[in-house]
């Protein structure tokens, strides 16, 4: 949220997800989402942008978003590149100029 507070505009989509979605829910300034009641953004943008937290329920589980890896990473360590070697004799050919 810290950067929708910042944002010069907004569109929130819907009022939930996947087929019950994709309607344009509110539109304009941080302020004015916040102002609006049918807004899931707007409900946890308003104590924010009046300098509080946001309570301690959070958001529904389909706004909650995860950082890092789903699974653990294996490490990776990549060979250095192979050197290409040609099958061509090392000789130099020069070319003879034209009379």
């Amino acid at each position: 949220l810290d950067v929708v507070k910042t944002a010069d505009w907004l569109i929130d989509m819907g009022p939930e997800g996947g087929t019950r979605g994709g309607l344009v829910i509110a539109e304009g300034r941080p302020e004015d989402v916040a102002r609006n009641p049918d807004s899931y953004t707007g409900q946890f943008l308003r104590p924010i942008l009046q300098g509080r937290d946001v309570p301690a329920g959070g958001p529904p589980p389909e706004l909650l978003l995860t950082t890092g890896p789903v699974t653990p990473e294996k490490p990776t360590k990549k060979a250095p590149p192979k050197k290409a070697h040609s099958t061509a004799p090392n000789r130099r050919v020069l070319a003879k100029k034209a009379s």
